[in-house]
């Protein structure tokens, strides 16, 4: 319900961005998951919640090798087929 009172409000503004209520198959198409069973698509707004997205990161890069070291400044970045970076 609150979804499509928001759908309802941002639309009254008049905006020129795409607004649309997503139910069902076409969020789990679009997000890839089964997480969620509706969403609000707002091509005009949206936010990121930088330190989820830093966990979910350093979590998907751990199960790859990767190890995370704080509070060591990067002196270097090499790029190529394996990006190495030299603290």
């Amino acid at each position: 319900k609150t979804l499509r009172a928001w759908e309802k409000d941002f639309k009254s503004i008049n905006s020129q961005h795409e607004i649309r209520f997503l139910g069902g198959s076409d969020v789990q198409q679009i997000i890839g998951s089964n997480a969620y069973t509706s969403a609000l698509l707002h091509m005009g707004g949206g936010h990121v919640h930088s330190l989820n997205l830093l966990l979910g990161e350093a979590t998907a890069l751990a199960g790859h090798g990767v190890r995370i070291f704080e509070n060591s400044p990067a002196l270097e970045v090499r790029y190529g087929e394996r990006i190495t970076v030299r603290t």
